[in-house]
């Protein structure tokens, strides 16, 4: 019994304890807050546990960033929806409420409405993210570079 919870409070550790360098660290942030706001709700926890596995980023930090996030998705879905619309020629005068009583009372419908209009509204999504990606990645993996640096030239003089 004892063993099996040394192996599971190692395993514990390791999954808390793993990226955390300032590299790792900036690109978890900055992979959870794009993530975060892409226009395609209910994705967005599975698409940052993929990118976390594949690229053993720090699991609990970019999803605490992906659900902090999430006021910014529904903040930003319907001007990427309209911007999408606007883009393929389509009408688009919903809000968030009208969105929510369509796919409430007929998904299929609604699905077939909104398709379009979140194509193009990912496309949009998808030209912008990059910009924003490299913004906070590098704009974080400088700063927790220096105070790493810091850090280290303060310890040595102890």
């Amino acid at each position: 019994m004892e063993r099996h919870l040394g192996k599971f409070k190692t395993t514990f550790i390791s999954f808390f304890s793993q990226g955390i360098s300032p590299q790792k660290i900036s690109l978890a942030i900055a992979f959870g807050f794009c993530i975060g706001i892409i226009p395609l709700l209910g994705t967005t926890t599975l698409l940052c546990t993929g990118l976390a596995l594949a690229l053993r980023l720090n699991m609990p930090i970019i999803q605490a960033v992906n659900y902090i996030t999430y006021p910014f998705q529904l903040l930003l879905f319907i001007p990427f929806l309209k911007a999408g619309t606007f883009i393929s020629g389509q009408q688009f005068n919903y809000t968030l409420t009208e969105i929510q009583f369509l796919i409430q009372n007929d998904l299929w419908n609604s699905i077939l409405k909104l398709m379009y209009a979140n194509v193009f509204g990912f496309l949009i999504w998808l030209c912008l993210t990059p910009i924003l990606f490299a913004s906070i990645y590098f704009t974080l993996f400088y700063s927790l570079k220096g105070l790493e640096k810091k850090r280290s030239t303060n310890s040595i003089k102890l």
